[in-house]
């Protein structure tokens, strides 16, 4: 009835990411590694420290609009297949003279 394939699994893997997304986490990476070799006793991290935060939440709701819009599809196509169903289940049966002797 729908042949979209929805085996993919529901995390967010980075190869399925558009190349904004990937250029937020590479970002992400540069800022980590940043914050790692300044050190925290350098004075206030803060600013970097919020900022990598922002763009840690900003790719998590990326996976989550991404993973939502595909359930959203998945849910229209089940119920593509739910209508198609029932309106088997409410077709008249047929008549004994219509169907094949043997």
């Amino acid at each position: 009835m729908c042949s979209t394939d929805f085996s993919s699994s529901h995390g967010c893997p980075t190869h399925s990411l558009p190349w904004r997304t990937q250029k937020k986490k590479k970002a992400v990476q540069l800022l980590n590694s940043k914050f790692k070799r300044r050190g925290r006793s350098h004075g206030c991290g803060g600013e970097e420290e919020i900022e990598l935060v922002n763009l840690n939440l900003y790719l998590e709701n990326i996976c989550i609009m991404e993973e939502n819009k595909r359930l959203m599809e998945r849910a229209v196509c089940l119920s593509k297949e739910n209508q198609a169903l029932l309106s088997l289940l409410q077709m008249p049966p047929r008549n004994a003279s219509h169907e094949c002797l043997l």
